[in-house]
């Protein structure tokens, strides 16, 4: 980029726009285009742009896992439990830490206090101990439907449904 702006000179500048006045083009018309290719840059640099998240860092270097990753141990975590079925993972960071949002089925006769804390416990102890995520402030739970019963989440627990993140 900083290649791009020497070449560039304030004389090329000033003749480049000397030479749009004297074609009598309306210089808002250039004005606007190069706003139109500042937005898309701008759109393809932040889409381009590694979302991985930072377990820790210390002088040796740093640490970072995939969103993916990550998505992989939550949906360990619900299978054990055989009340719960087609878990939607969001991550959602900011500068205090890393805050999980699942979105899930639940079987009617499944305990929703046991499995809040079943759930809470596995991931809070696998993310903070395990992968050393200092900056995990929890997880959300919400349950979309109740399902009949534990057979069906069962049956459903085997078509995945996953979720861009965000």
């Amino acid at each position: 980029m900083s290649v791009f702006l020497s070449a560039i000179s304030l004389e090329s500048v000033k003749a480049f726009l000397n030479e749009i006045d004297a074609k009598g083009i309306d210089p808002m018309i250039y004005g606007g285009l190069a706003l139109v290719l500042l937005l898309i840059l701008i759109v393809l640099k932040l889409a381009c742009q590694k979302n991985h998240i930072l377990a820790f860092e210390d002088e040796s270097g740093k640490i970072e896992i995939s969103p993916l990753a990550l998505e992989e141990l939550i949906i360990s975590a619900c299978n054990q439990v055989s009340t719960i079925s087609r878990p939607k993972i969001k991550f959602s960071q900011n500068r205090n830490g890393l805050r999980i949002s699942i979105r899930l089925r639940m079987a009617k006769d499944g305990n929703l206090n046991e499995i809040r804390n079943s759930l809470k416990n596995q991931l809070e102890s696998s993310l903070r101990n395990n992968f050393c995520l200092n900056n995990f402030q929890g997880v959300d739970i919400l349950i979309e439907r109740f399902t009949s019963s534990s057979a069906e989440a069962e049956t459903k627990r085997k078509e995945p449904e996953t979720e861009e993140h965000s």
